[in-house]
Formats: structure tokens, C-alpha cells, sequence
């Protein structure tokens, strides 16, 4: 009878031990499936990541070319507002002197003794 129940056990244990291992292996295959979908995903991620760093680069690059032909032309316009205000001061500068012998030639009119010739004169009296 021992050797009866112990065959039952034994068997019982066994089958037990059996069905065990194969709920394991099962899951085990599963982790494996799922371990090679996430390598698959990772690798893909990696890749988009790897174009995503590149175009990246490439924007940051074309900004830095925009920023550097910004600053150039700042520059520019800063050398040509100091042209302007130069030239500015230089027309005043003339205006006052064209109009200082403006009123210089004004204020002798009349005064002058100087005769004016007569085919001047004439070409003068049509206008």
C-alpha cells in the first residue's frame, strides 16, 4: 500500500512538476517573443532618432548661416545709417553755405556796377 501511494504521489508530483515546466517554457517563449519585439522597436526608435538628430544638425546649422548673414547684415546697415547721417551733416553743411552766398549775392543786388552786356539782355527779355 506504501508503494501504491507513493507511485500516486510520485506521479501526482510529477505531473505537477511537468505541467510547471511547461507553463515556464510557455512563458519563457513568450518573454523571448516579446524581448525580440522591443529589440525591433529599439532599434527602429534608434533610427528615427539617429534621422531626428540629423535633421537636427542640419537645421541648427542652416540657423547658424542665417544668424551669421543677420549679423552681416546689421553691420551693414550700421556703416550705412553713419554714411547717412554723414552725408546729412555734409548737405546741411552745403546748404548753409549755397544759401549764406545766396543771401550774400541778395543783399549786393543793386549795389553792383557791373554792367550786364547787351545780347545778354536780349536773351534775358523772352524769359
Amino acid at each position: 500500500m506504501f508503494s501504491v501511494l507513493t507511485s500516486k504521489i510520485f506521479g501526482a508530483t510529477t505531473l505537477a512538476l511537468l505541467m510547471l515546466f511547461a507553463l515556464q517554457t510557455c512563458r519563457a517563449d513568450r518573454l523571448a517573443d516579446e524581448l525580440e519585439d522591443q529589440k525591433v522597436l529599439t532599434k527602429s526608435w534608434k533610427d528615427a532618432q539617429k534621422t531626428t538628430k540629423q535633421s537636427l544638425d542640419d537645421v541648427i546649422a542652416a540657423l547658424a548661416e542665417k544668424n551669421a548673414e543677420s549679423r552681416e547684415r546689421a553691420k551693414q546697415l550700421e556703416a550705412s545709417k553713419l554714411k547717412a547721417e554723414a552725408d546729412a551733416k555734409r548737405n546741411a553743411e552745403a546748404y548753409r553755405s549755397t544759401q549764406q552766398k545766396i543771401d550774400a549775392l541778395l543783399r549786393t543786388r543793386g549795389a553792383s556796377t557791373c554792367a550786364t552786356p547787351g545780347d545778354v539782355r536780349e536773351a534775358l527779355a523772352g524769359v
